[in-house]
């Protein structure tokens, strides 16, 4: 496993947001988010990925695959598109370095 350390931007409320961080630091996104940026009801179900309040786009090819109730939870609120995720199942590793995440407020 590869400790280095992960850089990334993650994008809330018209303010972007430099993240540095390292593998296992956090065990999700929802989790490095709510510790840095302090989001207001954001990750409400504490992530077990039924709330679909911690939404966000991932740009590029997204090669994560879809974990527990994540699909019926993006697909009871018809988010169909491969790049939004639930942040609450998103790993923090070196597929996040140098993207920019945008945490999707109109949900």
């Amino acid at each position: 496993m590869e400790y280095s350390k992960i850089a990334f931007d993650v994008r809330y409320s018209g303010v972007e947001y430099h993240i540095e961080t390292y593998p296992a630091q956090y065990k999700n996104l929802m989790e490095l988010v709510k510790d840095k940026i302090y989001p207001d009801g954001f990750g409400e179900c504490g992530g077990m990925g039924r709330c679909g309040t911690c939404i966000a786009f991932l740009p590029g090819e997204n090669k994560l695959p879809q974990v527990g109730n994540e699909a019926t939870t993006l697909s009871r609120m018809d988010l169909h598109h491969s790049n939004v995720r639930l942040c609450c199942q998103v790993p923090i590793d070196h597929s996040l370095k140098d993207l920019t995440i945008s945490i999707l407020e109109d949900y």
